[in-house]
């Protein structure tokens, strides 16, 4: 089984196991907005909560990730499509990641791929910040079916949807 090491610069321990980037104090474009992300540590894998906003802050969330664990990437959950959110999936995938959301996200991902990444330059983000991102929908997904109750289709995630603009999101519980 892999080591934790101490929390370095850039995630912040939440609870043993859990990590996050929390950072509304600073919401600019090189920061992801000040978009939360975070970790959970199993003891098979980790566990990503959402991507950010390009393939470079993926790529920094990556080496963060690494610096405190050691444990495969299993799962990314992306909560819902915005840009700040998923546009990191693409490195977490080349890492053997499998991406789960609610249907609606994936389907809100699919039909605003063509125009995902033109959406950043109104928020500041310049072609340099965004180069080598790619738009990649989840490969898992879940719905509301089975109501409120959470669902566990891998390894004991529990899935669950509620509303996140004022639209389903996906939600985990470990």
């Amino acid at each position: 089984m892999g080591q934790e090491a101490p929390v370095q610069q850039g995630l912040t321990k939440i609870a043993e196991g859990v990590y996050a980037y929390v950072d509304k104090k600073n919401p600019i474009p090189a920061r992801s907005f000040g978009a939360n992300a975070g970790i959970i540590i199993g003891k098979d894998g980790i566990v990503v909560v959402d991507t950010l906003i390009s393939s470079k802050e993926a790529q920094r969330f990556i080496r963060d990730i690494e610096a405190v664990s050691d444990r495969p990437i299993k799962y990314v959950v992306n909560t819902h499509y915005h840009l700040d959110h998923a546009l990191g999936n693409t490195d977490f995938i080349k890492l053997g990641a499998t991406v789960v959301s609610h249907m609606n996200c994936k389907r809100n991902i699919k039909a605003n791929e063509g125009t995902l990444l033109q959406r950043a330059k109104p928020y500041g983000l310049t072609d340099e910040m965004m180069e080598g991102t790619k738009v990649s929908a989840p490969s898992l997904t879940f719905d509301n079916k089975h109501g409120d109750r959470p669902r566990r289709p891998h390894g004991g995630i529990d899935l669950f949807w509620g509303f996140a603009h004022r639209r389903k999101y996906s939600g985990i519980s470990p």
